[in-house]
């Protein structure tokens, strides 16, 4: 059947992007086992953590816009789709971007409740929120990714993506052999963010080539106005954790403390400000 031929033909490229990502997330591995003791486990905590918002919100986006993609490339309508992405994009910097920031200032209690039992001590929480900073800072890049690759697909293209995979490997495990140097598990990290960054823009840029001018003008103002209100966010949760840092002991139930205040004001401070300041998101 010449639709089974097809889809066939579209399959094996994703599965190699896959087998690709396995790979480099090997290597990374393999590099945080020239690292301190326990580096390696602070790697797979931070990363679990950093799934989390991932978990909650980009699949919620990306799986029900794919078929609308599709639906409206075979209708030979690119505004549509244009527009399907810029809401995309800008859903996920609405939910993303205060996510980033407030787990970037919580990450110490949150790690703390989480994992500080047992053999698990503080020296462990320092250091895997040591590596879920850097790892944070690209969520909103892995979740552009993802959305633009649906792009792609939508238009048949499964290729053109898994070719920015292979070679965007190359770059995090050359940046994350560079950034350990100095930053140790946190230069691991830091090296993923930055090869998932290069990855969303090239695609970006490959997708303006290949149906035009995105117009993603509204997108970055959008961006800027949440990067706005997520910095009086931060600001609040700051403050009022830092105060609790104070009332409160490193014990489950202080980090407990910190973590539900904390997530309550900057929910609340950031859907107030996002209000006052007319977000359409």
């Amino acid at each position: 059947d010449p639709g089974v031929r097809e889809v066939g033909g579209m399959v094996w490229p994703i599965l190699l992007g896959s087998a690709v990502g396995k790979v480099s997330a090997f290597v990374i591995q393999l590099l945080g086992s020239y690292l301190e003791e326990g580096a390696i486990s602070s790697l797979n905590y931070a990363d679990k953590l950093f799934q989390l918002p991932l978990g909650l919100f980009v699949a919620g986006i990306t799986v029900p816009i794919f078929p609308l993609l599709s639906e409206q490339v075979a209708t030979k309508a690119p505004e549509r789709v244009k527009a399907t992405l810029d809401f995309a994009l800008r859903l996920m910097g609405f939910l993303l971007v205060p996510a980033t920031v407030g787990i970037i200032l919580l990450r110490y209690p949150l790690i703390g409740l989480l994992f500080e039992h047992g053999e698990f001590t503080a020296a462990d929480t320092s250091r895997t929120a040591w590596a879920l900073l850097f790892l944070c800072l690209g969520l909103y890049a892995y979740a552009g990714r993802d959305t633009v690759t649906r792009v792609f697909y939508a238009y048949h293209d499964t290729r053109t993506p898994v070719k920015i995979s292979v070679i965007t490997v190359a770059f995090t495990i050359g940046l994350a052999y560079l950034f350990m140097q100095w930053l140790g598990v946190g230069g691991l990290t830091l090296g993923m963010t930055v090869a998932l960054v290069i990855n969303f823009v090239v695609l970006i840029w490959l997708l303006r080539r290949k149906i035009g001018v995105i117009g993603l003008a509204r997108t970055a103002g959008s961006l800027l106005r949440v990067l706005g209100v997520s910095a009086v966010m931060g600001a609040v949760i700051w403050l009022v954790d830092w105060r609790l840092a104070e009332a409160v002991g490193a014990t489950s139930g202080g980090y407990g403390l910190r973590l539900a205040v904390g997530v309550v004001v900057g929910v609340a401070v950031f859907l107030l400000v996002a209000r006052l300041v007319k977000m359409p998101e």
